[in-house]
């Protein structure tokens, strides 16, 4: 929430090397360099590595899903996203959803799902 990226970075990587299997910071770190089009494929291990120990996760789910969108795979992002919001519906993966299939051309979903972002989003 500070925008401190590199002390995020910084305790993330540290949390890992204490703890190898604490998904939360494996999550939050491949998320972190995904959402900043940066080392994405390492963001992707770490993210893979967290739903090894965390398969049903939702948010995890939708970081994965935004991987293959920064990667450019928007059938597997899709994929990804509509299951993660099945898991846990929340206003982000909407956006991440919107945002997909604006990329796909499918500006109708785009729009439908960036309007349930919004109205979730009133609504936290």
């Amino acid at each position: 929430e500070l925008k401190n990226f590199s002390l995020a970075e910084r305790e993330a990587n540290k949390a890992i090397e204490l703890k190898p299997d604490y998904h939360e910071a494996l999550n939050f770190l491949g998320y972190l360099w995904v959402d900043q089009n940066r080392n994405l494929d390492k963001g992707g291990a770490l993210i893979r590595r967290a739903l090894v120990l965390e398969p049903d996760n939702g948010a995890y789910v939708d970081s994965l899903g935004w991987y293959y969108f920064r990667k450019g795979k928007l059938k597997q992002a899709l994929t990804e996203l509509e299951r993660a919001i099945i898991l846990y519906e929340n206003p982000e993966i909407y956006k991440h959803l919107g945002d997909v299939y604006s990329k796909s051309g499918d500006l109708t979903k785009a729009n439908i799902n960036w309007q349930k972002s919004k109205e979730l989003g009133k609504n936290q």
